[in-house]
């Protein structure tokens, strides 16, 4: 393969028939860490420090990193839409994510309830978008994306090697043409929000870097041109029709850069090797950090700003509390999963 070809797995990881890739636990591991900086800095200092290009693509990296370890586990799969979607697939589903994401919930409702009244139907329809906290929209989100992932995958499949530039081509037009109707439907945000349509390209971008390969240059361009999309949509007035207003730069135009991002901190495992694997413990317990920083930032963080005065310790207690409470969460989680279902894996999201 040319040294000018951008294509991330036979050059690293523990083979292609693997399960499990190290690159994969720390990128999770710094998205989730971004996602405590970002939930801890104001706006007005995360603007000054550029966090657009780094912190504020904390979940589109990870709805790339889902792409990622989705078609890692669709690829081991009979041909067919029967194994996708199988009852013992999505039990596991449930036991990785909606279990834990399930306890959560029921301690925001049961300090709900001990506070104030909640009326019964704010309590039910909570559950269905993500509960409460910071970044609570993306349980809803990443259940779409289990849903919805089995189409991606069958256009992967549907196009040969040679037509990787086509394929990302129709990705990038049909998210697009889904973004035009949520504009066209002049659809609410609060609606907008818990939809997948805002990083399903993320998603056929991340299947894309461990499937096919496509050539250097080109891609440095298409992540200089997303560079300018970020940058005139947060610090200019960049404003495309076809593009939903809400969600600054967090739409497919952006999505390039950010798997700049990615094939980076993949290939920097490689280089930075040991360092990085003290990173890899965040990066498997990373869906229940991001749980446990939910419930914290809900429940006590905005609290505890104003006494601590400087953002600078608010951030570094954060991270000190939130990073051993999710990995705690996590062991406790492994371990009892592991207790119902002898021979079950590590509860971690496909």
């Amino acid at each position: 393969m040319s040294s000018r070809s951008w294509f991330l797995v036979p050059e690293a990881g523990n083979g292609a028939g693997d399960a499990y890739y190290r690159e994969i636990d720390l990128i999770k591991a710094v998205a989730v860490i971004a996602v405590v900086v970002l939930h801890s800095l104001p706006v007005d200092t995360l603007k000054t420090l550029l966090a657009p290009f780094h912190v504020w693509q904390a979940v589109p990296v990870f709805m790339m990193v889902a792409g990622m370890n989705s078609y890692f586990s669709a690829a081991r799969l009979p041909a067919g839409w029967r194994a996708h979607y199988a009852a013992r697939r999505w039990r596991r589903y449930g036991r990785r994510l909606l279990a834990p994401f399930t306890v959560v919930w029921l301690l925001e409702v049961a300090v709900l309830l001990a506070t104030r009244r909640p009326p019964a139907g704010k309590i039910f329809f909570s559950y269905f978008s993500g509960g409460f906290g910071p970044g609570s929209y993306f349980i809803p989100i990443f259940v779409q994306h289990l849903l919805f992932y089995p189409l991606i995958f069958r256009w992967l499949r549907r196009f040969r090697d040679k037509q990787s530039l086509l394929l990302l081509l129709v990705f990038f037009g049909a998210a697009l043409l889904l973004e035009y109707l949520c504009v066209a439907a002049n659809l609410p945000e609060k609606v907008y929000r818990l939809l997948y349509v805002r990083y399903f390209f993320a998603v056929a971008v991340g299947s894309l870097l461990v499937s096919r390969s496509f050539s250097r240059p080109l891609f440095r361009l298409l992540a200089f041109l997303s560079i300018c999309y970020v940058w005139g949509t947060v610090y200019g007035r960049l404003r495309l029709p076809f593009i939903y207003p809400a969600w600054g730069f967090q739409h497919a135009p952006a999505y390039f850069y950010t798997a700049l991002l990615v094939a980076g901190c993949w290939r920097g495992y490689g280089r930075w090797r040991r360092p990085a694997g003290w990173l890899l413990p965040v990066g498997r317990a990373s869906f229940h950090v991001f749980l446990v920083q939910m419930l914290w930032f809900w429940l006590w963080g905005r609290h505890l700003r104003p006494l601590l005065g400087s953002d600078v310790v608010y951030l570094l207690v954060n991270l000190a509390v939130i990073l051993p409470l999710g990995g705690g969460f996590y062991a406790l989680h492994r371990f009892v999963d592991r207790r119902l279902s002898p021979g079950g894996g590590q509860p971690r999201p496909a």
